[in-house]
């Protein structure tokens, strides 16, 4: 019999409004080694799920457990790339990534030699004492999702990855990426707005509609990418088709 993997994130039922964004009766979850992507049109309902998941905000109802703990409410349980992150000007990378070991109660010294021998592993080394102020956006983008990658093993959040390179650099930087998550068996939760990105990356796919609700999970073949991306596109006609256009032949 083969082995049911749990959760290493899951999202049940989350609901929170304000006054700009909804999160809607949404439920996630994300297994081991997985990449999971969420297509999305409003920004403003993905920046307060994000908040949600980084624990700024406890939701007005539902659970957020990682590992099978109930994190809602709750900070620093894995790293987040939010879609325009804010650049340390005197950081390094290596000073940047430190910081969720540091509050784990390693010594400093100790997490300088870790930091150091991970940025080797992915092939950063070259960044390590670069200030983020002064590296090409490239490096930036990559020193990021490193950071990520050094708060837990097992996931990484990212909003639109990669979204200030142009195409060619982007699938560079994507593929650099899937390869660290799959050496890793590290789990991709991925917002985009992208269905194509979805398509290409994703093993799992949830089309977020204008309540950032569930409707439905669409697996993808990656041998048939094209089929995919079809669905994909259909669900998001339908999830966003405007109540006129249904009256309209009555009209």
């Amino acid at each position: 019999m083969k082995k049911i993997e749990k959760p290493i994130i899951e999202l049940s039922n989350i609901c929170h409004s304000t006054k700009k964004a909804i999160v809607d009766r949404l439920y996630i979850s994300v297994t081991k080694g997985d990449c999971f992507a969420v297509v999305y049109k409003d920004e403003n309902n993905i920046d307060l799920l994000l908040d949600i998941l980084a624990g700024k905000i406890t939701p007005k109802s539902g659970k957020i457990f990682f590992k099978g703990d109930d994190i809602t409410g709750t900070k620093n349980n894995f790293g987040i790339v939010p879609r325009n992150p804010s650049v340390p000007k005197r950081k390094t990378t290596a000073e940047f990534a430190d910081a969720p070991i540091v509050r784990r109660g390693l010594s400093r010294a100790m997490t300088d030699i870790l930091v150091r021998k991970e940025l080797a592993a992915v092939g950063l080394s070259d960044i390590a004492d670069i200030p983020f102020g002064k590296m090409s956006i490239e490096e930036q983008a990559k020193a990021f999702v490193f950071a990520a990658y050094m708060c837990s093993h097992e996931l990484i959040v990212i909003d639109e990855p990669f979204s200030q390179l142009d195409s060619a650099k982007r699938t560079v930087h994507m593929e650099w990426l899937m390869n660290l998550c799959k050496t890793n068996g590290t789990s991709l939760l991925i917002f985009t707005k992208e269905a194509e990105l979805a398509a290409e990356y994703a093993d799992l796919v949830m089309i977020a509609d204008k309540n950032t609700a569930s409707n439905g999970i669409i697996a993808v073949d990656k041998r048939k990418k094209e089929r995919a991306l079809e669905q994909i596109n259909e669900r998001l006609l339908t999830a966003y088709k405007p109540v006129s256009q249904g009256l309209s032949k009555w009209l």
